[in-house]
């Protein structure tokens, strides 16, 4: 699991309109369910989903994703 801390190397390069936050993931939610959710779309790496966690490591709910493009990103 990729987890905000991280997320500054995943997001290297890519411009910030092609990240796209997502909060209300159920805390289980995993990176295979989000990926599930947005099967179709063009996610741009294997790490390109980051989760954030509090201080205590227990999931907030939110997730960045990295969209292959801007198009991607706004559908």
């Amino acid at each position: 699991m990729h987890t905000l801390n991280n997320m500054s190397h995943h997001c290297r390069g890519a411009p910030l309109e092609c990240i796209v936050k997502i909060k209300g993931l159920p805390f289980r939610a995993s990176e295979m369910d989000v990926r599930r959710f947005f099967e179709g779309f063009a996610i741009i790496k294997q790490d390109g989903i980051s989760f954030v966690l509090h201080a205590d490591g227990r999931p907030t709910g939110m997730a960045f994703i990295v969209f292959d493009g801007l198009d991607e990103a706004r559908r």
